[in-house]
């Protein structure tokens, strides 16, 4: 039988446990049923309960196991209730619990209508089956899983171009093949840093002093052609312990004035280059995605003074220079669709822009699509009629159509020859079938003269 619960005193509950910071009495604890093993799930893992809520008179007002449905949530990410974060993070794996929460840790003076009043103190029954990793990739497909070992300090996280210094061991089975410490600017590392892009996708989104472990599939390790530096083999699991012991930010868009964004986007755009030019097309795409977010927007006026105008202009430039160059270096990585999408943004600020036009055309043909490529190097052309190249790779685009044309007629020509062929076959086949069936009958006839048999004549009309 549950016990009753004074809102504004602590519940009187027989080993009782207070789970708060504040020793509040806001979610208080008692073990029903002891855990199967010692394992706690940790703060950002996706934990799997059943559970039954009730109102502190004993009404039921949700219950997972009535809807045969076990429940998953991210812990400590503020994805339920206060007190469920605080109470199944203290549960261990088998464990069955009761949590006395009071309205401050539940749903407040507001409630949840229509099952839960105002001020409600909720009493729910947990138990914790299993969790895993919070799973850190884009995809969500458990490419870098991440559990936990020390939460970091405040909420705040590096963004990509921040100075970070970090601590790590990575392993492959068990046995350590990497441990630096070491700093570096986030998601722009050299490739003699030999840092895996798991190492990144993990730092992201840590926080000051922060401690995690990180299991890391082949795709976000080191692939299928594995690190022969490091001894690591093709399509290798590996594991990291990463720490982030401290980063400094770079401003984001938001932080600038005007003139700021455009000092930043003129050195991002530089260093964009560079990378470009060293064929490090991953940091170069990154430098140049930030000239389009830092000139996202301007606060100068359009109709506004002298200087607004300069700005204006400024901003423009550099914004079409953005979107050109990541269409270039987005060619050079095999990013078509991207370069593509980028091409017309920049066609958007000037529609007749040459560069534009062409590296339209250039991805087209990368991608082995000369009938979009010969159109698009015409529209080159109809801008400067005077592009050698253009017109050169618009010719070799024909004549890759006319040949491919050839190929597919010299393709069909076989199949309407083999489909002729075997229905020539067919006929005479047909016409063999015809000739033994008319010599099997007449045989048959001749054996039924020889007996004295007669055929029918023919009725009269």
């Amino acid at each position: 039988m549950i016990t009753e619960i004074d809102d504004n005193q602590p519940p009187a509950l027989d080993n009782a446990i207070d789970l708060t910071e504040k020793k509040d009495g806001g979610v208080l604890k008692v073990i029903k049923k002891a855990p199967t093993s010692d394992e706690q799930p940790r703060k950002g893992n996706k934990v799997t309960v059943h559970y039954v809520g009730k109102l502190k008179d004993g009404t039921e007002f949700d219950s997972s196991r009535d809807r045969d449905s076990k429940f998953s949530f991210n812990l400590g990410k503020g994805e339920v209730i206060k007190a469920w974060d605080i109470g199944v993070a203290s549960m261990k794996k088998g464990e069955v619990c009761e949590l006395h929460c009071k309205p401050d840790y539940a749903y407040g003076k507001q409630g949840s209508p229509p099952k839960i009043p105002p001020d409600s103190t909720l009493i729910f029954e947990v138990e914790l089956f299993e969790w895993e990793g919070e799973d850190l990739t884009e995809a969500k497909d458990k490419g870098v899983v991440k559990q936990m070992l020390v939460d970091g300090q405040d909420y705040i996280t590096p963004n990509p171009g921040a100075t970070v210094n970090i601590k790590f061991t990575g392993k492959y089975k068990g046995t350590v093949f990497d441990e630096r410490e070491l700093e570096y600017i986030l998601c722009e590392a050299d490739d003699e840093l030999n840092l895996p892009p798991a190492i990144d996708i993990a730092v992201k989104q840590m926080k000051r002093e922060e401690k995690c472990n990180i299991i890391v599939q082949p795709k976000y390790g080191y692939g299928s052609n594995g690190n022969e530096k490091l001894n690591i083999p093709p399509d290798a699991e590996l594991s990291y312990d990463i720490e982030l012991i401290k980063f400094e930010k770079v401003k984001e868009a938001w932080e600038m004035l005007d003139e700021e964004k455009i000092e930043q986007s003129k050195i991002v755009k530089e260093k964009g280059t560079k990378y470009l030019k060293d064929n490090k097309f991953k940091q170069a795409i990154l430098n140049y995605k930030k000239i389009i977010d830092y000139l996202s927007y301007h606060d100068a006026k359009i109709d506004g003074s002298e200087e607004d105008q300069k700005v204006i202009k400024e901003w423009k430039e550099l914004k079409l220079a953005g979107y050109l160059n990541l269409s270039l270096a987005c060619i050079k990585a095999g990013q078509y669709a991207q370069a593509h999408n980028n091409c017309a943004e920049a066609l958007k600020m000037d529609p007749k822009n040459e560069k534009a036009l062409f590296r339209d055309a250039e991805a087209y043909r990368h991608e082995i699509d000369f009938k979009h490529a010969k159109a698009a190097y015409a529209e080159v052309l109809k801008v400067n009629p005077n592009n050698g190249t253009a017109r050169k790779f618009m010719k070799d685009c024909a004549a890759k159509i006319q040949e491919q044309a050839e190929k597919e007629k010299s393709k069909y020509k076989g199949m309407f020859d083999k489909f002729a062929k075997q229905d020539k076959e067919h006929e005479i086949r047909q016409k063999v079938e015809q000739k033994e069936k008319a010599k099997a009958a007449k045989k048959v006839n001749e054996k039924g003269d020889v007996n004295g048999d007669q055929p029918m004549e023919a009725e009269s009309t």
